[in-house]
């Protein structure tokens, strides 16, 4: 951890920013990624730094494919709201997934996973840690053909294997109306479901986000939902309102959730 901090501060140095007392709580590493734990938020600043420079460069020194950077606080009540979870919940599923992050136990369960947006890739290699994944492309006109080449390439590095779904309904909702189209039977999980549990017939859907509020690094993935890009004009305040809603849920960082609120605004005045 000190050497670390002393590479943090040369990099800060480099970029004419101050030096910095940083608290560092723990650090994890696996499969070439690491994660820092902080004391405090200020700290996780001082590490990411201005537009993320500093952590970018540390990443390029240190030699990992990704560095995340957390709040020590923030993982703590994380690990509350699972516990809570598991104590509450009688889904066999979800008490799988609670045991995974309490405790990094791995099952053989077979779920599906939706894929139109960052977050869609992010929770389809979180849940590969836990279980089999089969990751569901939904297709023009959900997946622009551009996106739906980068998802490929995401999932097959990962060896997450998947199938391309094809969907022509006239969607005139941007969330929760995929359980309306989807003809599976099991587990499905997507952040297209305004519910964060639904049972519809053979099928339960899960929203992972708003049970699991877990941050991310969003350059990592995909961009915004391009189903809600095509939507903005009839569904934005709707779509603000959620953004909000997330960073109350630690699921966005406040700096994150303007940006993406400020790239709302200026397609609405187009």
């Amino acid at each position: 951890m000190k050497r670390i901090v002393e590479e943090i501060n040369k990099i800060r140095e480099e970029l004419n920013l101050p030096k910095v007392n940083i608290d560092i709580v723990k650090i994890e590493e696996k499969d070439n990624k690491l994660v820092i734990y902080t004391r405090t938020r200020t700290d996780k600043s001082a590490i990411i730094g201005p537009g993320g420079w500093v952590v970018g460069k540390l990443r390029e020194r240190l030699g990992y494919e990704l560095i995340k950077v957390e709040d020590y606080s923030d993982y703590l009540l994380f690990l509350e709201r699972v516990k809570e979870i598991k104590e509450k919940c009688n889904d066999e599923i979800i008490l799988k997934l609670c045991s995974h992050f309490l405790e990094n136990k791995s099952y053989d369960n077979l779920v599906y996973t939706t894929i139109v947006c960052q977050y869609d890739l992010y929770i389809a290699e979180t849940l590969n840690k836990v279980f089999r994944v089969k990751a569901l492309l939904l297709n023009p006109p959900i997946l622009p053909e551009k996106k739906r080449n980068r998802a490929i390439e995401f999932l097959e590095e990962r060896k997450i294997s998947y199938e391309e779904i094809y969907l022509k309904p006239n969607f005139k909702e941007s969330c929760g109306f995929l359980p309306k189209y989807l003809n599976l039977e099991g587990y499905i999980f997507t952040t297209c479901l305004k519910e964060s549990y639904l049972k519809r017939g053979s099928s339960i859907y899960i929203n992972f986000l708003k049970l699991f509020p877990l941050k991310f690094n969003k350059t990592y993935y995909l961009e915004f939902c391009p189903l809600c890009i095509q939507n903005l004009k009839n569904i934005y305040r709707e779509v603000i309102k959620d953004i909000v809603n997330s960073v109350y849920l630690g699921i966005r960082e406040p700096t994150d959730a303007a940006e993406e609120i400020v790239k709302i605004y200026k397609r609405m005045r187009k």
